[in-house]
């Protein structure tokens, strides 16, 4: 009998199974002394489209189980072995059969025998327990892809394997996920591919299917034909007759279109279906992890740069605690071509940007960092005020605070939620921008290789826009509050739901803002050079606004909480402001070009701390510095060097007020520890860059994320990143079922976890023993804000870069 493959794919001679009884396989990945990285792959004739709960069973007892598709519950004895417990997660609702599930166990002594099945699943909307599931009516739809649905364009290739592009048309938008296949006819041996998952591959003896699915940071697709780079290796010089490929399925606010291509309906391809012949000059190194079957004849000169693999066997010295959460699909080739758009020169620089290409090597990072830096952009998208019109994050689609500004007569509609409540804090807001935009201008190409440029430039330009709003030249008048901070923390309940009076509170020429304007001038500035190469038009505005935003904070000198009193309480400027005119100073060079803002920039360095300590949305000293190093030359670079290696000097030495907790996070204050160190973290990237401390900088910005991702204990403050993370954070509209149900306080009271999970956000962190307690109500330690988050995904960005370039310490 053959296996029926509920999904678009293929019936492949596979041996028979009965409904409601299923099989698995069990295969070790690598192994060390106290642990494994492993998958269990279950065959089965179920439906399953919306949901799944399986168990996995040890035939010894194990310590402890992380898994890469689903979430875990906590491992329990059973009949002298171990059980464990799986529920998918949101984006792996559908599983084809021969489905394989990767996972992490540690242990005293390695079990031998590993089974896993499904208990309970979902079919088309309806959960039924395995067993009750009745079979299907009907086999499903089998379509080959129509030459007018994809396009295949040749990069690279050698004896043994090739790299292409393959480009897929729809025409149905994509907004919330997608399948897809990669057909071949001939020998493959194995797919590589970094911008999808691989969730099930089919061999028949004449081809071989490749099913596809969106990663959880991919599932919203704007591109039309959206492009992927891929990988596939052979039997020396035996490359497929035949590749091709097509959507099997897209999604568009919430409801799914299995047959969005029919062919014929787009552009025809201007390139053949198959791989163009060989270069004229091919790569002449053998792939570093080559065929188990030697070519005969291998070839002579070997390629240039050849795509490798990781290893197979484990590490000499393998670590005592794995990963917790390592790479889905770990890429082995990044895409080496740069930016189409990198961002401009500034003046008297020795570039900006890191320019130098990834090379062709697997992840070394002990953590997937692209994982928690997609999560860490799903966390702003939650943060939107104003109107939505997708369902990038399900549960936050509709519009809220639509009326703000109507107190005075302006549309201040838009920009971000601050943290856990629902008042616009420009302040915080704006640092936020500016140290995403920072970090996104120097790694650019790492959004480049996770395909998230075009979105990362939509999420910042959500405040961008706001700001823009904001700002009135002709008035000279500012607005940098909207909502009571003391109001609104004195209700629970969804943004949607807001009926509190939301004041709108504005800078003027006879009570100024320095700090505020002047921030907000640097995050515009920013946003100049992110966009313009895009949207020149766009950019130039920005870079207008901040020209004039720059100059009403030099003019108008006040520190900005003693206009807009009601941020005393959440947001005092305590640094005061002089270190937001040399940092808004610094960015307006860097943007223009224009040597003047030097001048105004070292100004403002007379008066501001000499010494700082931190860079936060309050403190932006130590960034001016980094920046200016970068802008400068000689003695004046020397200069800001000292400045930088006396600030690093403190956190790698654990001195004047930074502690080191017994795990290692470098610790300076209780509320919101590790966005100190997070920031920390970029600063030294970025100094690093820049040829200052590079190993010893790296390394410490290195370990401080890994400690935020799980290397302490096994636990992530990421939340949604690993099998172990908050459940409780601080956070209004998380908390929240969805309406019409009963929000306010009694929901937070509820000791159970939130009803959304807040995907990406970073809590607080633990205090200076590691001490952490997932409580709702510890809005010291468990709440999130979007400043949390910002030096936390800039410096993500900075160590995929790293590895991508092979120089991860």
């Amino acid at each position: 009998m053959a296996l029926l493959l509920v999904s678009c794919l293929v019936l492949a001679a596979l041996p028979a199974v009965v409904r409601g009884v299923q099989s698995s396989n069990f295969s070790v990945e690598h192994s060390w002394p106290d642990g494994m990285t492993a998958e269990v792959c279950i065959f089965h004739d179920l439906d399953i489209t919306c949901g799944w709960q399986l168990v996995v069973d040890f035939n010894l007892p194990i310590k402890s189980f992380e898994i890469w598709s689903g979430k875990a519950k906590k491992p329990k004895p059973r009949q002298g072995g171990t059980r464990v417990v799986v529920k998918q997660l949101h984006w792996s609702k559908a599983q084809p059969s021969g489905t394989c599930h990767r996972f992490n166990a540690l242990f005293k002594v390695m079990p031998t025998e590993v089974t896993a099945e499904y208990v309970r699943v979902c079919s088309r909307g309806k959960w039924t327990k395995v067993g009750e599931v009745p079979p299907p009516t009907e086999a499903p739809v089998l379509r080959e892809p129509d030459p007018q649905d994809f396009v295949i364009n040749t990069i690279d290739e050698w004896s043994t394997g090739l790299k292409a592009e393959i480009c897929f048309y729809h025409t149905s938008r994509i907004t919330c996920g997608y399948d897809a296949e990669i057909i071949t006819r001939g020998p493959v041996n194995k797919l590589e591919i970094w911008t999808v998952d691989i969730v099930n591959t089919i061999r028949t003896p004449t081809e071989v299917r490749f099913a596809l699915r969106n990663k959880d940071w991919s599932k919203r697709q704007k591109k039309n034909p959206h492009c992927h780079e891929f990988l596939i290796r052979y039997w020396s010089y035996s490359k497929p007759t035949y590749i091709g490929g097509h959507y099997t399925r897209t999604c568009h606010r919430g409801k799914d279109n299995f047959e969005p291509n029919q062919g014929g309906t787009m552009p025809p391809p201007s390139t053949t279906n198959s791989p163009t012949n060989p270069p004229t000059n091919p790569p002449t190194n053998p792939p570093t992890n080559p065929p188990t079957k030697p070519p005969t004849n291998p070839p002579t000169n070997p390629p240039t740069n050849p795509p490798t693999n990781p290893p197979t066997n484990p590490p000499t010295n393998p670590p005592t605690n794995p990963p917790t959460n390592p790479p889905t699909n770990p890429p082995t080739n990044p895409p080496t071509n740069p930016p189409t758009s990198p961002p401009t020169n500034p003046p008297t620089t020795n570039g900006p940007a890191t320019t130098e290409q990834p090379t062709t090597r697997p992840p070394t990072s002990l953590y997937d960092y692209r994982d928690s830096l997609a999560k860490s952009m799903l966390f702003y998208f939650v943060q939107r005020s104003g109107p939505i019109d997708d369902d990038i994050i399900p549960w936050r689609k509709a519009d809220s605070a639509t009326n703000d500004g109507s107190d005075v007569g302006k549309d201040l509609v838009g920009g971000w939620y601050d943290a856990g409540d629902h008042v616009k804090f420009g302040f915080p807001m704006a640092a936020s921008a500016t140290t995403l935009l920072w970090g996104f201008l120097q790694w650019r190409t790492s959004y480049d290789a996770m395909d998230k440029t075009e979105m990362m430039l939509e999420l910042v330009k959500h405040p961008l826009d706001y700001f823009l709003k904001c700002w009135d030249n002709d008035k000279q008048e500012f607005y940098g509050q909207v909502g009571d901070g003391h109001i609104d923390h004195s209700t629970w309940g969804r943004p949607e739901d807001m009926q509190m009076s939301r004041p709108s509170f504005k800078l003027d020429r006879n009570n100024g803002g320095s700090d505020l304007a002047g921030e907000t001038a640097a995050a515009l500035a920013a946003g100049s050079l992110a966009f313009k190469s895009t949207d020149p038009a766009y950019a130039s505005e920005l870079l207008t606004a901040a020209t004039q935003l720059y100059k009403f904070a030099d003019k108008y000198r006040r520190e900005y909480h003693l206009t807009i009193t009601n941020a005393v309480d959440f947001y005092k400027s305590w640094s005061g402001y002089q270190d937001e005119l040399c940092w808004g100073a610094a960015w307006l060079l860097k943007a223009t070009g224009d040597e003047a803002y030097r001048v105004k920039a070292r100004a403002a360095m007379a008066s501001m701390d000499q010494n700082p300590i931190e860079y936060s949305w309050d403190s932006k000293s130590i960034g001016c510095y980094v920046l200016m190093h970068e802008l400068s030359s000689g003695a004046e670079k020397s200069e800001y060097r000292g400045k930088i290696e006396n600030f690093m000097s403190n956190w790698l030495g654990f001195k004047n007020g930074v502690s080191r907790t017994p795990c290692g996070l470098a610790w300076l204050r209780e509320w919101g520890a590790l966005r100190y160190a997070a920031n920390t973290a970029l600063i030294a990237l970025m100094a690093a860059e820049q040829g200052i401390g590079q190993t010893s900088y790296r390394t410490f910005a290195e370990t401080q994320i890994n400690y935020m991702l799980g290397s302490c204990n096994g636990f992530s403050y990421q939340v949604g990143f690993g099998s172990n993370f908050p459940l409780r954070p601080h956070h209004q509209s998380a908390t929240c079922p969805l309406s019409p149900a009963t929000c306010d306080w009694s929901t937070f009271n509820d000791p159970a976890p939130n009803a959304h999970e807040l995907t990406g956000a970073l809590v607080g962190g633990p205090g200076k023993n590691d001490d952490y307690v997932d409580k709702r109500g510890d809005y010291i330690k468990n709440e999130v804000t979007t400043d949390y988050n910002a030096g936390f995904q800039s410096a993500l960005a900075g160590l995929i870069s790293l590895d991508m370039r092979g120089k991860l310490p």
